[in-house]
């Protein structure tokens, strides 16, 4: 977890979760400070091709930016512009604007020495410079910024600093001097728009750099907020104070030193109203500040005695709060934890994701939710669902990361648990299934044996009776009759037991199945039957929804059923059969209801167990009969149970489930 908290510290120190970071505070000051010198060095140009001495030069002493000085300073704002876009000639862009500042400061100053006659002005308005040439000081100024651009290939560190420092205080002390008019302080020329470009150039490449400008213009607390209001108006204010003396100097016909008095005079009294202001809005923000202080005392107090683990990080990673219920669930006093990284009192491992995933939901959504494997020192492993928060103040300065932690333990152990007996479980059944293949093979081929064999004992015994008819006592052929029926319904068992071993093995043709047609088909097929021609049977058939299935299996189930509606029913009663279907729930039900004589209730349970036989005396069956029905609407993925009493009859209630 503190892995996470320092990654989201670690660009840049504090991370706004709104995709802004301090780099993009600093960037907002360099967008200021090279869009303030690409705007004066380009008017200055205009002023040069209009000849405008407005544009050229606005400062006391007269003295213009060199018009080469101004195509400097636009490409310096360009590359400074284009600072956080990698292009792909950034590097050598940089060092031949390194390399054109240095060589073009350099021959200046040799020319200013008269060792060179050529010098950069001659090749741009020189018919226009006069005494606006390049001043040595700017020359030197431009030696610095070249050999700037220089070191980022050099990797001199202490240059990074220094040579800004240097063209800072120059072109600082020339904006002092130029507004006092103080010629000691500017004993040499500079022309004001110069200075000032200077001036923003070198705070610029400052803040290039991680350092104490980068920490303070880039910082969204109010140091920062005060050190960027502080440098756009330290320009402003300096000419003002040198323009109210001269202007005051001139109103009122007064000295230099009275002048100077009468402006301390009204700045002192424009500074009382001034900290009556500030000490008024620095009572609120304390009052403020007391009323969060005793606000999030009692925070902690709650957050103290919640039953759940919640623990606390600065943007350090370091724990900040460790509640009585992180004690009980890791065994490590408060007083243990604070000010520790999490990772040197527990090591966790994420589960299902990885945490550069958790980070990445952190930084989108300020909010990540998943299961941590904790272990503790004595080695322990301690499962938590884990919500993680990430908090920052008004400024979106990230000043905590929140983690609940909520134990899981004896959860996953039961997933562990149940894990194995499923494992167990699926062993199992494979093992269920070969055998129950291997079953059903034996009973088919079983059967198919048995059949052969049984076929030629029911023709024998029938010419048998074609030869000896005659010659037969009268008990000889009731013999006969009765090995005959027993081979016949021992031909019925092993045609039965053949179909219901081949369910298993047999795939399911689905189609769409109309209800309607297939049982019409069903009940005049039974009706055709000698046996049930004979009798009076009525059907109540309601229309029925068509189903999917396989046709020739929902067939065997609709006669097996219906047929045992009209087996077990006393001979000389008419029999009334009615077919129902509803649909409830996404549940197409059908009910087949008859008048027969009933099951026993003690006998529900057992009804579809193969072989089983309620009704023996009078009733012929295999018991295999319900054995099948219920197979087959497994398969379908269906349900059927039974309802009866015994004398009053039977419904068949079938479930098969509607898919879109």
């Amino acid at each position: 977890m503190d892995k996470i908290a320092e990654k989201l510290n670690s660009s840049h120190n504090s991370l706004d979760l709104s995709g802004k970071t301090k780099s993009m505070e600093k960037y907002y000051f360099l967008k200021i400070a090279f869009s303030s010198v690409f705007i004066i060095s380009v008017l200055v140009l205009l002023g040069w091709i209009t000849n405008s001495s407005l544009l050229k030069a606005w400062s006391v002493s007269g003295l213009a930016m060199n018009p080469i000085t101004a195509i400097f300073f636009i490409l310096i704002a360009i590359e400074l512009g284009f600072q956080h876009i990698n292009y792909f000639y950034k590097a050598k862009f940089k060092l031949l604007l390194g390399s054109i500042l240095l060589m073009a400061g350099i021959v200046r100053v040799l020319q200013f020495a008269g060792l060179l006659e050529f010098s950069f002005d001659d090749l741009l308005f020189s018919d226009q410079l006069l005494v606006h040439k390049m001043t040595v000081i700017t020359a030197a100024c431009f030696v610095f910024l070249g050999f700037w651009y220089l070191n980022n290939e050099l990797k001199i560190n202490p240059l990074n600093y220094i040579l800004p420092l240097l063209v800072c205080f120059v072109s600082f002390t020339a904006i002092q001097g130029m507004a006092f008019g103080n010629s000691f302080i500017y004993s040499l020329p500079m022309a004001a728009n110069t200075a000032i470009c200077f001036f923003f150039t070198s705070i610029s490449f400052l803040c290039l750099r991680k350092n104490l400008f980068y920490d303070l213009l880039g910082s969204k607390l109010v140091g920062g907020k005060v050190s960027r209001t502080f440098f756009l108006l330290l320009i402003l204010i300096v000419p003002f104070l040198g323009f109210m003396i001269e202007e005051i100097s001139k109103l009122y016909h007064l000295s230099m030193e009275e002048s100077i008095a009468s402006l301390v005079a009204i700045m002192l009294l424009i500074g009382f109203f001034i900290t009556i202001l500030i000490s008024n809005n620095l009572n609120q923000k304390d009052a403020k500040r007391i009323i969060a202080e005793n606000k999030n005392i009692t925070q902690a107090k709650i957050l103290q005695s919640i039953a759940v683990p919640i623990i606390s990080l600065d943007n350090n990673a370091r724990i900040t709060h460790w509640n009585l219920a992180a004690e009980r669930l890791y065994r490590i006093a408060s007083t243990d934890a604070k000010g520790h990284l999490f990772s040197e009192l527990l090591t966790t491992n994420y589960i299902n994701c990885t945490r550069e995933d958790a980070l990445k939901s952190l930084i989108e959504t300020a909010e990540w939710t998943g299961d941590i494997e904790v272990k503790t020192k004595d080695n322990k492993t301690i499962y938590v669902i884990s919500t993680c928060s990430v908090l920052k103040d008004e400024n979106g300065f990230i000043y905590e990361l929140l983690a609940i932690h909520i134990d899981i333990t004896n959860i996953k152990d039961y997933e562990h648990k149940i894990s194995e007996l499923n494992s167990v479980l699926n062993s199992n059944n494979e093992k269920l299934k070969l055998q129950l293949y291997d079953l059903e093979a034996f009973a088919g081929n079983a059967s198919h044996d048995l059949k052969s064999p049984l076929n030629n004992i029911i023709s024998l015994i029938e010419l048998l009776t074609l030869e000896l008819g005659d010659n037969l006592s009268n008990e000889a052929l009731q013999y006969i009759d009765l090995i005959k029926d027993r081979a016949l319904f021992m031909n019925q068992l092993i045609q039965d037991l053949l179909k219901f071993s081949m369910l298993g093995a047999k795939k399911l043709e689905m189609v769409n199945v109309d209800l309607n047609l297939l049982i019409k088909i069903v009940c005049q097929d039974l009706i055709s039957d000698p046996i049930n021609a004979r009798r009076k049977v009525v059907f109540n058939i309601e229309d029925l929804k068509n189903i999917a299935g396989d046709i020739s299996m929902l067939r065997q189930v609709f006669s097996n059923i219906i047929s045992n509606a009209l087996k077990f029913t006393l001979d000389e009663q008419e029999i009334n059969i009615a077919i129902r279907g509803s649909l409830v729930n996404g549940i197409y039900t059908v009910s087949i209801m008859d008048n027969g004589i009933g099951i026993d209730k003690k006998y529900h349970n057992e009804l579809f167990l193969p072989f089983k036989r309620f009704n023996k005396s009078g009733y012929e069956g295999t018991g295999l009969g319900l054995t099948i029905v219920k197979r087959i609407l497994e398969k379908h993925q269906a349900l059927v149970r039974v309802e009866s009493e015994k004398g009053i009859g039977t419904i068949f209630i079938i479930s098969f489930p509607v898919k879109n």
